[in-house]
């Protein structure tokens, strides 16, 4: 928060000021990089999403159960102070 210095070295985007505006993505023909593949496709060709996103309890649970006492009545604590 409220940082200011620019950290000389390697920049983790692209394009940059930084480094000459590297990294930069390698071209599929070098032997790097992402090309699409073309194919023909028949039908209909849908996205959807498998039934496990529709479970919105499971992770939740395994973290509550992961919980010492301790751990638990802290994250109870920390709700029922934010709801008053």
């Amino acid at each position: 928060m409220h940082r200011q210095t620019i950290d000389k070295g390697q920049a983790s985007y692209e394009p940059n000021s930084i480094d000459g505006g590297w990294p930069k993505e390698t071209a599929p023909a070098a032997g790097g990089g992402f090309e699409t593949y073309t194919e023909r496709v028949e039908g209909a060709k849908i996205r959807v999403r498998r039934l496990s996103f529709r479970d919105h309890y499971s992770q939740a649970t395994l973290f509550w159960n992961s919980m010492t006492e301790l751990e638990k009545a802290h994250i109870v604590g920390g709700y029922l102070f934010c709801s008053n």
